[in-house]
């Protein structure tokens, strides 16, 4: 059977894990990419008439002729979806092909995924059993409607079966398809993203785990079953592989957190710094990070970490977001990372509902205090089936209106702060949070003592800041150095945009010979 996945924007760990599952069960497997050039806010200008000049979907007919496939597979996450309902629909147009939606969006509300007329059938939760249990149920013609994990339609009446229990033997899993990525361009040769584990020890209101976790466990949804590792002989065997096929110089593991389990990291510390070496970056939480956990990261040649802090207010990220560290807590964590000499970043969370201009003032305060990392500022997103979605309408910071909405809105529409004043004062406080590390403390006690920050112009400078960070990477001399903060991702955009402009180029002036 032939599989042709479709999707956009980044590499998918995930997908390359059903390809590998599908291929070792004999089947062929290819991939649709659209990087999406100038369609999503991402540090660089949007605009509609770029985007369409770089859209890879124009291309797509003639490939989906010549791969002829047996099912098409969309990976969709909220951001995308409605990317992949506008490809889909062009898809259905081209050919008669069954179509199947996987991933957290169609998860989180699979009946109403189905009712477009172009999707035949969702995957919910894991899917890489599910996936090649359809591609088996179809190879033999038989539309079988009472496959685990699948959502299917019959005579026009969605259909639905449970989820099967969760892979726990992570190793028993093939490692993941990098080849499916590469093939579609150079772009993804600058480094890999890597698995250590699945799941994660919280349940975080705004993060799509609280969902997850429920579907599997129901009330009993703090199972630690959902948090499941793979040995580190097995993750260090991929990643060995990994290195004398492709070279790479960089990884981004992306494990919710990397550190949860010190015995585990110990034993990767030697392991990797023996085998492996290059530079990583990794996602913690607080509760994770000690003396030890911090050494074992530093001597495997961790170059960046990634934390969230989310709210300085302890009741906000205990009652709201369902973070229990205190503060002290993460002052003690960016004084280990500060004096290990690790490049970190810490992840706030503005909008929350019961805000105060208290909390912000005090977030400012609290990181000139703590200093070294790098501040992110993020507006609060509410996404379909999160528990934020009930909380925020509890709060009255949404409505019904607006939850309905989530559901099939893009990502820059699920943002919802109602009151522009206090957006525009939001705003002026994460020009504050992204500046502080450059002003002596006096200096910034200064500012707030005085409400200097009242004079501070209201625009994005989230996304300012960004654009400077696009800017200087576009030095080829900023890589691979991780000191200088730019990562896999950042990287991967970066010569995306060069290699895909290259192209166009060529093309104009009549050398497109020159492509390859």
């Amino acid at each position: 059977m032939n599989i042709v996945f479709v999707y956009c924007t980044y590499e998918s760990p995930g997908i390359e894990y059903l390809s590998a599952v599908l291929k070792a069960a004999g089947h062929e497997t290819r991939l649709l990419y659209d990087p999406r050039l100038f369609a999503r806010d991402e540090g660089l200008p949007t605009s509609k008439s770029l985007a369409h000049w770089f859209d890879q979907r124009k291309d797509f007919q003639r490939q989906l002729k010549d791969y002829d496939p047996d099912l098409v597979a969309f990976s969709v996450v909220s951001a995308d979806y409605l990317w992949a309902c506008e490809t889909a629909k062009m898809i259905k147009g081209w050919m008669n092909v069954p179509i199947v939606f996987g991933n957290i969006h169609p998860t989180v509300i699979p009946d109403q995924v189905l009712r477009n007329d172009f999707v035949d059938y969702v995957v919910v939760g894991e899917g890489e059993y599910a996936l090649l249990d359809l591609v088996e149920s179809l190879k033999d013609r038989k539309r079988d409607h009472s496959i685990r994990n699948i959502w299917s339609k019959r005579g026009g009446e969605i259909v639905s079966n449970p989820v099967r229990p969760l892979i726990q033997d992570l190793d028993s899993l093939p490692f993941p398809d990098r080849d499916l990525f590469r093939r579609v361009g150079r772009p993804f040769d600058i480094g890999i993203m890597a698995l250590g584990r699945r799941g994660c020890k919280n349940a975080c209101s705004y993060c799509s785990n609280s969902f997850r976790r429920k579907l599997y466990f129901g009330e009993d949804f703090m199972n630690p079953a959902y948090l499941r590792r793979r040995s580190v002989g097995n993750l260090i065997r991929e990643l060995k592989e990994a290195k004398e096929k492709y070279n790479y110089k960089l990884i981004r593991f992306n494990d919710d957190d990397l550190a949860e389990n010190e015995q585990w990291l110990k034993e990767f510390q030697g392991e990797y710094k023996r085998e492996i070496g290059v530079s990583y970056k990794c996602f913690v939480n607080p509760e994770s990070i000690n003396e030890n956990t911090i050494r074992y990261l530093k001597e495997s040649n961790c170059g960046e970490i990634q934390f969230g802090m989310q709210s300085i207010n302890p009741r906000t990220r205990r009652e709201m977001l369902r973070r229990y560290y205190t503060n002290e807590q993460v002052a003690r964590v960016i004084r280990l990372i500060r004096e290990s000499g690790i490049q970190f970043f810490i992840d706030n969370l503005v909008g929350i509902p019961g805000d105060s201009v208290e909390d912000l003032v005090d977030m400012v305060k609290f990181y000139a205090e703590n200093p070294g990392g790098y501040i992110n500022t993020y507006w609060l997103l509410y996404f379909a089936g999160h528990d934020m979605v009930q909380m925020g309408k509890e709060r009255g910071a949404i409505d019904e209106r607006d939850a309905e909405k989530f559901q099939a809105s893009p990502f820059s529409e699920t943002n919802v702060i109602r009151s522009e004043v206090h957006r525009r004062l939001l705003e002026r406080y994460q020009i504050l949070a992204r500046v502080y590390n450059y002003f002596p403390l006096w200096f910034t006690r200064f500012i707030i003592r005085h409400k200097l920050y009242r004079f501070f112009p209201a625009f994005d400078f989230t996304l300012f800041f960004r654009r400077l960070r696009i800017l200087k990477i576009t030095r080829k001399d900023a890589f691979p150095d991780p000191k200088d903060g730019f990562e896999l991702i950042h990287l991967r955009r970066r010569d995306e945009y060069l290699f895909h402009l290259s192209r166009k180029i060529k093309y104009l002036f009549g050398l497109d010979w020159l492509r390859q």
